[in-house]
C-alpha cells in the first residue's frame, strides 16, 4: 500500500503536462500536490512538524519510477514500440521528472493480459482500463477487490482545481464516480471545442499556404483544393478516408 499511495501522488504531478485517460472510464494523469513535502509524506516518510514545506516545482529533482500498464493503440503501434518512445511519453517524463516504465499487452490480448495480472497479484502502479464496462461489477467492485483505490481523499487534499471544476459541473462529476460516491478515475475533460474532434478530414496547411488556398467548406471548394493538390503538388491520392491509408 505504501508504494501505491506514493504512486498516486507522484503521478498526480503529471497533470502539469497532460490530463491523460479518457473520461469514459480510463485512468489518467493526476493533478499535482501543492507542496513537495506533501508528496514525500504520502510515501510514509516522517514529517518535521517545525519545518516549512519547500515550494514545489517541475520537473521534480528526484522523481519516482512508476509502471504504467495500458493498451498501445494501433495508430501509435504503427510507428512506436512503446508509448514511452513517443514525443508525448518522452515529454511527459521530462516535464514531471518522473520515470515511467510503460507496459503494453500484446495487440488483441488486452482483457486476457489484464486477467493474468489480477491473478498474479503483482499490480503496476497505474492501469488504464475501461473499468465501467470491462471489469465485472464495475469500478466499485474493483475498489472492493483492492484492484484500484478510491480517489476521494486524493482529490480533496491535492486537487483543488479539479474539485472546484467538478462542483461546478455536476454532470461530469457524476460520470467519474460510482453510485456509492467513490471517485475512481482522473478524467480527460474535453473542455475546448478543438478537443471534441477526434476523427475527421485533415489537410496539409503548408500546401494550402503555398497554393494560396483557404480551408474548403463546400463541395466545390474541396474539388478545387484536391485538384490543386493532385496537379500542382503531385499527390497521387489527394484524398483518403484515413490518414493511415495515405
Amino acid at each position: 500500500m505504501k508504494k501505491r499511495s506514493l504512486s498516486l501522488l507522484l503521478t498526480a504531478a503529471m497533470a502539469a503536462t497532460a490530463m491523460a485517460g479518457c473520461g469514459g472510464g480510463n485512468s489518467t494523469a493526476k493533478e499535482a500536490p501543492t507542496t513537495q513535502a506533501a508528496a514525500g509524506n504520502a510515501g510514509g516518510e516522517a514529517k518535521d512538524q517545525n519545518s516549512t514545506p519547500a515550494e514545489f516545482s517541475y520537473p521534480m529533482a528526484q522523481g519516482d519510477k512508476l509502471t504504467y500498464w495500458c493498451e498501445l493503440t494501433t495508430t501509435v503501434a504503427a510507428n512506436y514500440a512503446s508509448l514511452g518512445d513517443t514525443p508525448f511519453g518522452k515529454g511527459w517524463q521530462a516535464e514531471t521528472g518522473a520515470e515511467i516504465e510503460f507496459l503494453h499487452p500484446p495487440t488483441g490480448q488486452l482483457k486476457e493480459q489484464f486477467s493474468l495480472i489480477l491473478a498474479d497479484g503483482n499490480l503496476p502502479d497505474l492501469m488504464e482500463y475501461n473499468w465501467m464496462n470491462d471489469y465485472p461489477g464495475g469500478p466499485e467492485k474493483a475498489i472492493k477487490d483492492g484492484v484500484i483505490l478510491p480517489l476521494n481523499d486524493i482529490f480533496e487534499q491535492y486537487c483543488p482545481n479539479l474539485t472546484a471544476y467538478l462542483a461546478e459541473n455536476p454532470d461530469i462529476d457524476k460520470m467519474i464516480k460510482t453510485d456509492e460516491g467513490h471517485y475512481y478515475v482522473f478524467p480527460f475533460i474535453r473542455g475546448e471545442e478543438k478537443l471534441c474532434n477526434t476523427i475527421g478530414l485533415m489537410l496539409r496547411e503548408d500546401w494550402l499556404d503555398e497554393l494560396h488556398l483557404e480551408v474548403p467548406t463546400t463541395i466545390d471548394e474541396w474539388h478545387t483544393v484536391l485538384t490543386a493538390f493532385k496537379e500542382k503538388k503531385g499527390a497521387a491520392a489527394p484524398y483518403c478516408f484515413e490518414y493511415t491509408n495515405a
